[in-house]
């Protein structure tokens, strides 16, 4: 909608399909203003990027002997052909009201 991958960060150098900083860098931001109503967090600040920096080193280290999850990744798959609405609905609400990734939200 606004001719960039995430909101706030420089996705210049984003490689698609991988995990990024910037990815990281939101999902600490949109965490850590969502647990709290007292403060606000601007999204650019040096606790987040190095938040981020740490998080990525701990990535790029166990990248190649991490199993990845494929039960895990069947939940949250779905078919690029689909086009039913109601199905694409169902695998929306499960991503945001049932998984832990929004679980501050509900």
């Amino acid at each position: 909608m606004y001719g960039k991958l995430l909101p706030f960060y420089n996705t210049e150098a984003y490689k698609e399909g991988e995990i990024n900083q910037p990815d990281v860098c939101f999902l600490i931001w949109y965490f850590l203003n969502t647990i709290q109503d007292e403060n606000y967090l601007e999204p650019i600040n040096n606790f987040i990027t190095d938040a981020a920096q740490k998080v990525m080193e701990i990535f790029e280290e166990e990248r190649e002997v991490a199993p990845e999850n494929e039960v895990l990744l069947s939940f949250y798959r779905l078919d690029e052909a689909e086009e039913d609405y109601y199905v694409v609905k169902s695998y929306i609400d499960s991503i945001l009201l049932k998984s832990y990734l929004f679980h501050t939200d509900t």
